[in-house]
């Protein structure tokens, strides 16, 4: 597996930086040009929470062998969510009022330039079939960009442990949650909402905005309310591409059976596909065989 390092430019002017394994019929000089013939397909890896564009290529090793083999590009790019802080890899073309990227302190809603930038990169080379993979706030910001995009050119969407945020905070500050929720509104309101003032035994680090973006019910980033019987699916509801999740039965921030989990997105996803991959962590180790062959057969429509 050769790795060919790229740079994109989002839209809003931040360069983020990432890798592609092109199809085995491209050559590697060629790598970088156009697509052969029109109609291929690309993956782009969405990574989760203070994630990195480079740690995906081992875990999904056994998908991007098949990929190759049947001339699918597949690719991950950091999104501005990169690391806890980041500074280099953020890499600003122009200068912003904050001046610092990274998980603790991005705006959830502005994954939209991130993935769009991602998207155009494979478009611009001939790539017409795109499908997105995000896994855990990944999932997260692909479910949140196709609804709010209605990009066309994004023709599946694959959600890997899809878990709402706020489940994960009732679990870790259990009654305290709603007095650390009260406090970060607090700090918004004195105009310190971008200051790393929250830190837990979980987060190491979040500005009280990153804090009340994740662990808010009903706010954008609460994509699939599933622990709520009144949630908002408007997003979800709204997607109108095939949609597959992923969920592994021993993931250990799942607060449910996995079979009663996927019944409530199927109640509310028009086009969708659910696959329990026993044994499997958040973060599918040791099952990446197992799901690579999951999304290798929604990919080829198998």
């Amino acid at each position: 597996m050769m790795i060919d390092l790229q740079k994109i430019t989002t839209r809003d002017g931040l360069i983020l930086h990432g890798g592609v394994v092109w199809p085995l019929h491209q050559s590697r000089r060629s790598g970088a040009g156009r697509a052969r013939s029109s109609g291929e397909t690309a993956i782009i890896l969405v990574h989760g929470l203070m994630g990195r564009f480079y740690t995906w290529f081992d875990r999904v090793s056994p998908l991007i062998a098949i990929a190759e083999r049947q001339k699918i590009a597949v690719a991950a790019f950091n999104t501005r969510g990169n690391h806890v802080v980041s500074y280099d890899t953020y890499g600003m073309k122009k200068k912003t009022k904050r001046g610092v990227g990274g998980g603790a302190c991005e705006r959830f809603e502005e994954c939209v330039y991130d993935i769009g930038a991602m998207v155009d990169f494979f478009v611009r080379k001939g790539y017409r079939n795109v499908i997105l993979v995000g896994h855990s706030t990944g999932a997260n910001k692909v479910a949140y960009y196709v609804a709010k995009t209605k990009d066309r050119r994004v023709k599946k969407l694959v959600l890997l442990s899809a878990i709402a945020d706020p489940v994960i905070a009732r679990r870790e500050y259990g009654h305290t949650l709603r007095t650390h929720l009260q406090s970060a509104k607090r700090a918004v309101r004195r105009g310190d909402g971008d200051k790393f003032l929250m830190s837990t035994s979980s987060d190491p680090l979040l500005t009280p905005k990153r804090f009340l973006s994740l662990y808010t019910p009903g706010g954008a980033e609460d994509v699939f309310p599933y622990y709520n019987s009144k949630g908002n699916w408007r997003a979800m509801e709204g997607i109108r591409v095939p949609l597959l999740a992923i969920v592994g039965d021993h993931d250990q921030f799942l607060d449910r059976d996995a079979g009663e989990y996927m019944e409530v997105f199927q109640k509310h996803v028009r086009d969708f596909r659910g696959t329990i991959i026993a044994g499997a962590d958040h973060s599918f180790n040791k099952r990446e065989k197992e799901l690579a062959r999951a999304v290798a057969r929604f990919v080829l429509g198998r």
